[in-house]
């Protein structure tokens, strides 16, 4: 079977009493000689709000909001990457892309159709960006000073992804210049975020010459590495969730205070 693209009838359409349809070049309200308005939405999501009644029921007198969300070929096309991906089945890509924010939208753009537009997670643009929905509203809260507030461009420099955008031949990115920049950014971050975990030490260290200058250097290589390693999987191979992500984060400061405390002490 061969389908006639050229009859597809998408959009808003208007025909008259024979089922015709009437021209309407200049996108009219209603044009001349129409009776009946035609919608087909292909991609549209309809969401509907009741009221239950206190017998526990309700129906379409009950209804109190009708909300639409329309979703452009773009999106389809996105919704489809998503698919192929793996990751969702058709139903749940387009309830996700209906119900998302521009940002967490965009971070979709980025992952799954990374050389057409989009940014990643936690990078510049996401900061700069105020929506919010019910996928990204906690990631608003609860940061940790050194993961959020000091990295900065680290933030989107430890992505692989990032740097692949850089690329000017994103294709040959395996052979550029840019291919290992990423982990770079990984060990300025890791010891950054290392050295402020043990700023404390540091600071008796200044304090009290020679006190315990080897097991501060052992630990503070340590956390740098583990940090580097917990992040990668993160950030580049997509291993871990934010959540996976932070566990083994607060586990490494657990661990590092008990080692410290027990094993080497204050004195």
């Amino acid at each position: 079977m061969k389908i006639d693209e050229s009859k597809l009838r998408v959009g808003l359409w208007y025909t008259d009493e024979e089922g015709n349809i009437i021209p309407n070049p200049h996108n009219a309200v209603c044009p001349e000689g129409a009776v009946f308005a035609h919608s087909c939405f292909p991609l549209q999501i309809r969401e509907e709000v009741y009221r239950i009644r206190e017998d526990g029921g309700y129906g379409s007198k009950d209804k109190i909001l009708t909300s639409n969300t329309t979703l452009s070929r773009s999106t389809g096309r996105l919704a489809i990457a998503m698919v192929n991906s793996g990751d969702y089945d058709l139903y749940d890509a387009l309830a996700v892309l209906a119900q998302c924010c521009e940002r967490c939208c965009n971070v979709l753009w980025n992952k799954y159709l990374a050389d057409e537009d989009g940014y990643p997670e936690y990078s510049e643009e996401w900061k700069k960006c105020n929506t919010v929905c019910d996928f990204c509203k906690e990631e608003n809260n609860g940061d940790f000073f050194a993961d959020y507030h000091l990295q900065g461009i680290l933030a989107s420099m430890k992505q692989k992804e990032w740097w692949i955008k850089q690329a000017p031949n994103q294709s040959e990115f395996d052979r550029s210049t840019y291919k290992n920049d990423y982990k770079a950014a990984l060990i300025a971050h890791s010891f950054e975020w290392s050295f402020v975990l043990l700023l404390p030490i540091f600071l008796r260290l200044i304090k009290t010459p020679g006190y315990n200058v080897i097991a501060y250097i052992s630990l503070l290589a340590a956390n740098g590495w583990f940090h580097y390693w917990v992040d990668d999987e993160k950030a580049n191979k997509k291993h871990l969730n934010l959540i996976g992500d932070q566990i083994f984060h607060l586990c490494q400061i657990v661990l590092t205070w008990l080692i410290w405390t027990i094993f080497i002490g204050w004195r």
